[in-house]
């Protein structure tokens, strides 16, 4: 379901921009996951749901990735320094450190609901809705949130091709005064 996302995900970006169409598939995620909220009893629709909640998962991880590398570049063309190392290892640990802490979340009302070690209660209604119920809802929730930093996002397709020309004149200007 991925690979339709991010194939519309660069025909998009260049019709609504990046920042736009990065909150389209956060919203449409979180739209179709509370679509699976209230379908559960329809497979049909619930799996249905599932796959274009899941295609907007593709499209998110294109455009995230490029929206990295225009942050780079702006960095960069900033400074004058490229700090992809630093920037990336900064935010693996930042990453890591709230991961172990979120982490604990679904585990906890895995528990709660009854999933220990044995799978096979999974096929028991009363122990399955409620989980799935709090997977859909951790869901809609992080949706919601990861839109958050992308209001701050400003850089236009017209910046960013301003800044790409600058970089390359000081690559060759730089290349110039090594020759």
């Amino acid at each position: 379901a991925s690979v339709p996302g991010m194939l519309l995900s660069p025909i998009l970006a260049k019709k609504i921009g990046k920042r736009n169409c990065l909150i389209l598939f956060n919203v449409m995620r979180a739209a179709f996951t509370v679509l699976m909220f209230f379908t559960s009893g329809n497979p049909v629709i619930f799996l249905g749901s599932f796959y274009f909640a899941t295609l907007a998962v593709g499209g998110d991880a294109v455009i995230s990735a490029s929206m990295t590398a225009d942050i780079f570049d702006y960095q960069q063309w900033k400074t004058g320094q490229r700090l992809e190392g630093f920037i990336t290892q900064f935010g693996g640990m930042m990453v890591s450190g709230i991961g172990l802490a979120t982490g604990l979340i679904l585990p906890y009302f895995y528990r709660y609901y009854g999933l220990h070690n044995d799978y096979n209660v999974l096929f028991d209604e009363a122990v399955r809705g409620p989980i799935f119920n709090v997977m859909i809802i951790v869901t809609v929730i992080s949706c919601i949130l990861a839109v958050v930093p992308i209001l701050f996002y400003d850089l236009s397709a017209k910046q960013l091709d301003t800044i790409a020309k600058e970089l390359e004149e000081r690559k060759a200007e730089s290349e110039e005064l090594k020759d």
